[in-house]
């Protein structure tokens, strides 16, 4: 897929794409209909030119097409799901009644149809993934988006932190009604901030890595024991990334989510697998011959990160845990759904139908917040409960294709695997908190995600420009740019 060949015009769509995303992070998640709406309608904005713009035949335009045609999917079955049909009594019980009581003609698959017709929005995540690998279309650019993201999720947790420890009871400008003991920064739950913060660490933890295997350890000791340090600009990019991924876990235990910091330690520990497998031979300075007996410490990095996660900075969750157990509220939600999946199976009660069917379902036993529930806490149910059978499919589809372009990208990469190590990172986290929360139901956070995953393939399927890895003999090896 190409970007607009005018450079100052793709200066324009992008600062368009960062404008939505920061706007969607400043209104709360874009969780209400309006902002969720503008944002919609930029990213509709910039995806214009992508369909009129040329196509390549590689493998990242393969998947960009995939990914629009799994959108043009989902947005015609939440319209067949509104469109009013001669007979369909039978399919729902819900209209059977509805007809007995006041002998209405027509049904719909959707016992809402206004609120499906509504929900189409909630589809601009899935926008933003082809709008985010057209803007960004090769490895500079890919990487490039992936730092900035890197950079405006590290804004927000400093944001958060200093808001926490100054004025917690305030989320922006408005006042704070829920989890005022916990740290939310632009977000109304904490789990929503909790997932957002675990995947600004695992990119943080991937950069700090890529930066730092790039430097050799007796560049690094010669900058610690000389008595004229040099601080080059690849000693300031680490020192950068390491400050990032600090800042991202304290954020992250602030939060107190249990669900996301449990979801972070497994991701954590797939990207250190992941990243350790990368691990190459050691281009040592030979003023210091000796380190290269130490030289394997640079690769605990980013299990000394996973280390840090689940002991220093997780206190506050594993105390909750402790006190608190599992929360039977949700497993007794998740029971009650999955009933009413199964009476309305496979065509779905009708997409963003949730707090409607859900009533009629629940469990009186069942606890809420405030007694109400306006969402399943699983993606995955929710999803089932709303589309039926083309949300299955839509899954599947999704997953298989994402995990083979960057398992591929991954074996394929040899300098830039960190990109596609993160991608299936931030893949694992998600997946796992989707279990147990609506994160990925929150647009900004959905953009956000979509973002990395494009930035992610782009880079793991890019044709590489020569060699990607150093040679072993090399004496003076230099930090790999992104044009590399």
């Amino acid at each position: 897929m190409e970007a607009p060949k005018n450079p100052g015009y793709a200066s324009v769509l992008r600062t368009l794409f960062w404008l939505c995303l920061s706007f969607a992070l400043l209104s709360a998640g874009a969780v209400d209909r309006l902002p969720l709406s503008i944002c919609a309608l930029i990213l509709s904005l910039i995806a214009a030119p992508a369909v009129l713009s040329a196509w390549n035949t590689d493998t990242k335009a393969s998947i960009y097409l995939i990914a629009s045609a799994a959108l043009l999917f989902a947005v015609a079955t939440v319209w067949l799901q509104t469109i009013p049909i001669a007979d369909l009594s039978n399919l729902n019980d819900a209209w059977s009644q509805v007809r007995q009581q006041i002998g209405i003609a027509q049904a719909s698959i959707s016992v809402v149809p206004d609120e499906t017709a509504a929900g189409i929005v909630a589809w601009c995540p899935l926008l933003a993934f082809v709008v985010a690998g057209h803007l960004y279309p090769d490895q500079t650019a890919a990487l490039r988006l992936m730092r900035g993201l890197c950079y405006v999720n590290v804004l927000a947790a400093i944001f958060g932190i200093i808001q926490f420890f100054i004025v917690p009871d305030s989320l922006g400008i408005s006042d704070k009604v829920y989890y005022i003991d916990s740290l939310s920064s632009v977000f109304v739950n904490r789990n929503s901030a909790g997932t957002f913060f675990g995947c600004g660490l695992l990119l943080g933890v991937g950069f700090a890595w890529h930066y730092w295997r790039a430097i050799p350890t007796g560049d690094l000791m010669h900058a610690l024991l000389s008595s004229h340090v040099q601080i080059r600009r690849e000693h300031m990019r680490l020192i950068l990334f390491l400050a990032i991924v600090v800042i991202d876990l304290v954020a992250l235990s602030l939060t107190r989510s249990r669900g996301a910091i449990v979801s972070t330690i497994a991701a954590a520990v797939l990207l250190s697998f992941l990243l350790w497998s990368q691990s190459s031979a050691l281009r040592l300075n030979t003023r210091f011959p000796w380190l290269r007996y130490f030289g394997w410490g640079r690769y605990l990095l980013p299990l000394v990160t996973v280390g840090l996660i689940a002991t220093l900075f997780t206190e506050r969750a594993a105390y909750r845990l402790q006190t608190q157990g599992a929360d039977e509220g949700r497993l007794c939600t998740y029971q009650s759904t999955w009933r009413a999946i199964v009476d309305n199976w496979p065509s779905g009660s009708g997409f963003n139908t949730f707090t409607q069917v859900f009533p009629a379902y629940r469990d009186s036993t069942c606890v809420g917040i405030n007694g109400f529930w306006n969402a399943a806490h699983n993606s995955y149910l929710e999803g089932l409960l709303g589309l039926g059978l083309p949300f299955a499919i839509l899954l599947a589809v999704g997953y298989a294709v994402l995990l083979a372009a960057l398992v591929v990208g991954y074996r394929l990469r040899h300098r830039y695997r960190f990109a596609p190590a993160i991608g299936l990172s931030v893949l694992l986290l998600v997946s796992i908190h989707a279990f147990v929360d609506f994160s990925m139901q929150i647009p900004a956070i959905g953009i956000f995600i979509a973002a990395t995953m494009a930035g992610s393939l782009t880079v793991g399927l890019s044709r590489s420009h020569g060699r990607s890895t150093p040679s072993r003999q090399s004496a003076a090896p230099t930090l790999p740019t992104d044009r590399a």
